[in-house]
């Protein structure tokens, strides 16, 4: 049985006011848990017009290039044949507004027989530096190795060093991308053993799918399928679990604010300490989204005075709710989020 989204709107409200709980009430109303609850997905994520159904209809991959963009692409690519397409991808995001990925333009380029072999430079390595270096922040003038990090990519080593000589002796952040291939899915519950390098963790919804032969990530309204929602959550889970910052993923369309917002929203709910930009104007909209409201401070200042007032108890009442330790834990955490 289909229902108009006024209708789910409603059966929405019910449950959350009802006094019994949800699966008693959908028992009630005859409807199914699983169908409920991503009625209640979509309406968290997106509002009220992701209740409507969707026409049936020729299906189109949400994330596919258009045509225009492809031939802009193209056009770019033939002008601009010195860049890599990782920084072809950054340029073209840059100048024209529109995001697209590494792989994209990899896959464009190869398409049209537009990928070089790459050129050696052999050169004869001397036993020793003729000027010897005498700290970490003069190796970047001597030293210009091209090396490939297993699973990472080609890097000059000029550039790490001089990293490194910025941060003094701090270990230089990783963030890494941790959900590219398959198999990198069954490692995220591992990277407690290098917890201390990691300045947190976050996953991408584009190789993924062209490494496992799927055409898109994501559903006709936008949101991620099903096998691309739990990558999202492992990867939340797995930075929780190495006790380091979960960072979404991107959100690809540049101009869409207010779909920004609204995920950025759902991220912060869901426990993602932050997310990444392809974009400065989605910097403003991401730091509104990830910080704790004037409410939400007031709240957790509530329950921080009241467990002060009464040391001894493990659970209150607070306006009528009850509180216990792991809210006064959540209410410390908003605090230290607020910098308070």
């Amino acid at each position: 049985m289909r229902y108009p989204a006024s209708e789910k709107l409603e059966i929405i409200r019910l449950v959350e006011r009802s006094h019994l709980p949800a699966k008693q009430t959908l028992d009630r109303l005859g409807i199914a848990r699983p169908t409920f609850y991503r009625w209640y997905d979509l309406y968290q994520r997106f509002g009220e017009d992701a209740l409507v159904d969707k026409r049936p209809g020729p299906r189109r991959a949400w994330n596919r290039i258009p045509d225009d963009i492809h031939e802009q692409m193209l056009e770019m690519a033939l002008e601009r044949s010195e860049l890599s397409p990782r920084e072809l991808a950054v340029t073209f995001t840059d100048i024209k507004g529109y995001f697209v990925s590494e792989a994209s333009v990899y896959r464009l380029r190869k398409a049209h027989d537009l990928i070089t072999s790459p050129a050696f430079i052999v050169m004869k390595a001397a036993s020793e530096f003729k000027d010897k270096t005498t700290a970490a922040n003069q190796l970047w003038q001597t030293d210009f190795t091209y090396l490939k990090i297993v699973g990472w990519g080609w890097y000059y080593l000029s550039t790490i060093l001089e990293l490194q000589s910025i941060l003094g002796e701090q270990s230089i952040p990783i963030l890494p991308i941790a959900s590219e291939t398959p198999a990198a899915i069954f490692q995220l519950g591992s990277f407690q053993q290098v917890s201390d390098v990691l300045f947190g963790i976050t996953w991408g919804a584009e190789d993924l799918p062209a490494a496992i032969g799927a055409t898109t990530s994501r559903n006709e309204d936008g949101s991620y399928t099903a096998p691309y929602e739990m990558v999202r959550a492992l990867t939340l889970f797995g930075a929780h679990a190495a006790g380091v910052a979960a960072i979404d993923t991107v959100f690809p369309d540049i101009k869409n604010l207010d779909g920004l917002a609204r995920y950025a929203r759902a991220s912060a709910r869901d426990g993602f300490a932050g997310m990444m930009a392809i974009h400065p104007a989605q910097i403003e909209t991401m730091n509104a989204a990830f910080s704790p409201s004037l409410d939400e401070i007031a709240l957790a200042q509530s329950i921080i005075d009241a467990f002060s007032n009464n040391p001894e108890s493990g659970v209150l009442e607070l306006a009528g709710k009850m509180i216990d330790k792991p809210h006064l834990d959540q209410a410390r955490k908003i605090l230290e989020k607020a910098g308070l």
